[in-house]
């Protein structure tokens, strides 16, 4: 019992973190609006599992080794922030249809891609593995495995929960009839933001 204090205390500080928009926000509610709420919340599982990783190569003290490379952290950085500016570069110019049909369509062909473009954005951004590797510092004491397993279970439910409750808000249907007439301009800002997270990564690292 004497570890659940730091378990709760990790869970807390990640609801915390992960509330503030970042490139997981912009993509669930991209996400959400053009496809469906249900492609959201399949993006939102995707980034659940993406924490679930950082979390246990935290503990595993994996994230601490790669950032402690400054040659591997940099790989991590150039490819991270790319893959995030192409994400973002291909929101701004891909062909938007108001068609529900065609978009009913593409939402369930797409589950899957959905799904690892979550995991792949969560894990691209090297803020997530800094933010873990500081987190767990917290906890001077090491926990039993056991603790150590709640305590990443916890993040990937406080993870996929947050951004699906993200994009069943952003998914009613006055949103999307919304989005449906502007959604040329609403994809170029989220795409922008991306873009401008990846650009940040790659040359701040921050």
């Amino acid at each position: 019992m004497e570890y659940l204090a730091p378990v709760f205390t990790i869970s807390f500080v990640t609801l915390l973190a992960i509330m503030s928009p970042g490139p997981n926000f912009f993509l669930v509610v991209s996400s959400s609006l053009s496809k469906s709420r249900r492609n959201g919340v399949i993006t939102s599982v995707g980034i659940g599992l993406g924490s679930f990783t950082y979390a246990v190569a935290g503990f595993l003290g994996i994230a601490a080794v790669l950032s402690s490379s400054e040659t591997a952290f940099l790989i991590l950085r150039i490819f991270g922030g790319a893959y995030l500016s192409y994400l973002g570069i291909s929101m701004i110019f891909k062909n938007k249809s108001s068609d529900l049909t065609k978009t009913k369509k593409i939402s369930k062909e797409h589950w899957l891609k959905s799904f690892v473009t979550g995991l792949t954005t969560n894990l691209s951004n090297p803020k997530a593995m800094m933010f873990y590797i500081s987190l767990f510092s917290m906890n001077a004491e090491p926990m039993p495995l056991f603790y150590r397993f709640l305590t990443c279970f916890l993040i990937f439910v406080i993870s996929a929960s947050w951004y699906s409750f993200v994009a069943v808000s952003f998914s009613h249907e006055k949103i999307k009839s919304f989005y449906n007439r502007r959604n040329r301009f609403i994809s170029g800002f989220f795409g922008t933001a991306i873009v401008a997270f990846g650009l940040k990564i790659i040359f701040n690292g921050k």
